[in-house]
This record gives C-alpha cells, structure tokens and sequence, in this order.
C-alpha cells in the first residue's frame, strides 16, 4: 500500500490499505484499535479515504485512522539494506506522521458541522492561536447562489471586492474549454510525464512572451505558436477588464492543478521563483481559470499582504465553476480551502467527472477540481532563459521554463525521450 501512495496510485494504494489494516488485525477504521500500525502509513490511508469519501461514513473512517495515527507507538518499518536508513530517521518520521494527523485532524473538525468545541480543544493542545473563521472553513455550500441581484448592491460588492478579486463567468468559451479539459484532463499524460499525482512533485510553471497589448490581436499582429499562446492571450483580455495595468505586461507564466474534493491549497503569496534568493516580487495579478466546477473548496482571497503588520481581516470566496475565470491582485495572500464534506454526486456527463480519472467508473469521487493559474508580470525572465526554441531550456521542469514551441520541439531529435506532452 505504502508503494503504491508513492507512485501516485491513491485508488490501488487504498484499496491495499483496507485490506491490510483489515485482514492483519481484523479492522478497519471504526473496528478495533489500529495504533499498531505505522503512523505514516494510517496518515496516508486516512489522506486518501478523506479526499476520496463518499459518504459521511467514509469521512467518520477518515478521523478514526488520524486518531489511530496520532497515538500511534509503532515507529515505521526500517530498510537494513539502506546504510542511510537509520532508526532516528524513521522515528524523526514517525513523529512528524504523528503530528501531521492531529494537524489534518483539526482541519477536518473544523469543517464538520457541529463539531467547533472538538475542533477548539485539540488545535489548543497543540499551543495554536489563530485559524481561519468558521466562514471559511466551514463555508455555505449554497455561498454561490448568494449573488446580489440589484445593480446598487452589486456595485456596493464592488467597492468592497473589486481591488482584490474579481471574477467573471462564461470567460473562456466552450472550444477552449473542451480542449483545456483534454490537455488537462486526469489522466493526461502532461500530469504523468511531470510526475505531479506523486508524492513530492516539486512546483513547476511555464513562461509566455506577450506581445505589445492589443485587445483586438487574435493572432493576426503576433502569430500564436501554440494553443497555449491562444489560451494565454484570452485570459490577458479577461485580467486587463479586472486590472487594466495588466495591459503592461510583457510576460505571462502558468501552471495547473488536478485535485480530488478533499483536497485544498496552503496560503501563499504569489512570487517569482518561490521567492527563493530572498527577493520577493509579485505578478501585476493573476488569474484562475475553472476548468472544471462543482469540485473541490473555494478559492479564497485575502487583504493580507507580505508587508501587512496584522493578519488578513476579510476575505472573499471563489466558487469552482466550468468556464469562471477569476482574477486577483497578486500580492494577497490566497489559498484554496478543501471541499467539505464527501465529494459531491455529478451527473455521469459531468465534466468533472469526463476530466478526473475512470470517467466511465461509477465513482464520484475520481472527479477533479481543475485549474489554470496564469500571473502577469511587468518583467519576468524565463529560467533558464530562451523562447522555447530551445528544447534542452524547458526540461527538466521547474519554475518558469520557457514554454516549448511545439513544432520545434516535436522535430528536434535532441528532445528529452518519453516527453511528448507539449503536442496537446
């Protein structure tokens, strides 16, 4: 089971683990007492029956093995053939799976209905202060269909959002969508030829040159070199209408995300390269495209920045809707809060379920909450450098690699072997 959670096979990793834990010690999260078993091993059963739960049963199974793996005495299993394998490592590892599940366990707490008291006394004994309000982590499942209808009260949103975050529905049309959710979809091969659905895919992007701001260039001034060029200069058009200094842009850098329900996003700046070399800069904004809805938790922006003397006192959430594009200043602090409750029941056409993994299964649960990120920036210098002419310059992936011209690349014998997902 533990093998299969690091190649990325969470549907085969769980189903190990259900029959491990059950068959070894007769059961499973409700029955019986599992500390027993390694504490990094429950941590990653109770990960992936919590983003993968279809009922509020699955959700009760989840909290029995985070509470299983926090008082687990089992320190993990040690590999003697490994000489840099040693039993303070694995018990460095064991302790920090331990405390890991109490973290995940107040997450889950805190997004349970009525369940605020357990949440505040096991977040206090680990010495917390703050956590986010019960607003947004515990959010209205029916916040989107509190849209102000009148034209008085949506300009009063307005001036309260309108510096922050904005965000506009229908933006993308239904080609490009359909053809986001093919290169994107979950089972495409840009996710496995990143390595992205296993355990420590480090964060990588790609950067786009854009061409002096037109609005009416479809193409015709500055030739699109990929569909990807296409897809970045509508989404320019979308953030100018939200911040119009995006019109200086000279560079766009982009990267996606594919996550189950349960699954959210830490709090974090945007910031060139991670911020790495101490220097902070951020994009002019950035935006988010749904490219799939209905999945997954709330995008959520914030009025904190990385200069601000206090935490963040408002926020604003973004409903995950197909084709909504949102758009928001790039020095806040933002996240995404994970799905509450089991994944959601979707049509069998939906398309999250189209683009998530088995979508002729019957499972829920395989649909995905997916997303493109594109940030503005007044400057940006790709690493390491090119105009992705270059095939060598955009591997191996990293932050900001020059996107790959897809002709150029395809017919350069020099190309990395097994990489062939810039011809989606």
């Amino acid at each position: 089971a533990d093998a299969r959670a690091a190649r990325g096979d969470d549907r085969g990793a769980l189903r190990e683990y259900r029959r491990a834990l059950t068959e070894e010690r007769a059961g499973w999260a409700r029955t019986g007492r599992l500390e027993w078993a390694p504490a990094s091993s429950l941590l990653n059963a109770a990960r992936l029956t919590r983003v993968r739960a279809r009922d509020q049963a699955d959700l009760d199974d989840a909290e029995g093995l985070l509470r299983a793996a926090a008082e687990s005495t089992e320190p993990g299993n040690l590999n003697l053939e490994d000489p840099e394998d040693r039993p303070g490592q694995v018990a460095s590892v064991a302790a920090a799976s331990r405390r890991a599940a109490r973290h995940d366990l107040c997450v889950l707490l805190c997004q349970s209905d009525h369940r605020d008291d357990d949440a505040i006394e096991e977040l206090r004994s680990m010495e917390y202060r703050y956590r986010l309000s019960e607003e947004v982590l515990r959010y209205d499942l029916d916040y989107g269909a509190n849209v102000p209808r009148s034209a008085r009260a949506r300009e009063a949103a307005m001036a309260a959002h309108g510096k922050y975050v904005r965000a506009f529905d229908g933006a993308m049309p239904a080609t490009a969508l359909s053809h986001l959710r093919t290169v994107f979809g979950a089972e495409s091969r840009f996710w496995t030829q990143h390595g992205y659905h296993e355990p420590g895919c480090g964060f990588f992007s790609y950067a786009h040159r854009l061409p002096p701001w037109n609005a009416d260039d479809v193409g015709d001034a500055h030739p699109l070199r990929s569909t990807m060029d296409a897809v970045v200069r509508r989404v320019w058009r979308v953030a100018a209408a939200a911040f119009p200094r995006a019109r200086e842009a000279t560079a766009a850098e982009w990267w996606a995300h594919c996550r189950p329900h349960g699954s959210g996003h830490q709090l974090h700046f945007d910031s060139d390269d991670e911020g790495k070399g101490g220097v902070i800069r951020h994009p002019i904004c950035s935006a988010i495209v749904f490219v799939t809805g209905d999945v997954g938790g709330p995008t959520l922006v914030t009025d904190q920045t990385g200069t601000s003397k206090r935490l963040a006192s408002r926020g604003w959430l973004v409903e995950p809707r197909a084709g909504r594009v949102a758009v928001f200043d790039g020095r806040y602090l933002h996240g995404v809060i994970p799905g509450r409750g089991p994944s959601p029941r979707l049509p069998r056409n939906h398309p999250g379920r189209a683009a998530g993994f088995f979508p002729s299964g019957r499972s829920d649960c395989d649909a995905r909450r997916i997303t493109l990120m594109v940030a503005f920036w007044d400057e940006f210098a790709a690493r390491p450098g090119g105009d992705g002419s270059d095939p060598r310059a955009s591997f191996p992936k990293g932050s900001g690699r020059p996107f790959p011209d897809p002709k150029l690349y395809l017919g350069d014998r020099s190309r990395p072997k097994g990489i062939d997902w810039p011809e989606l």
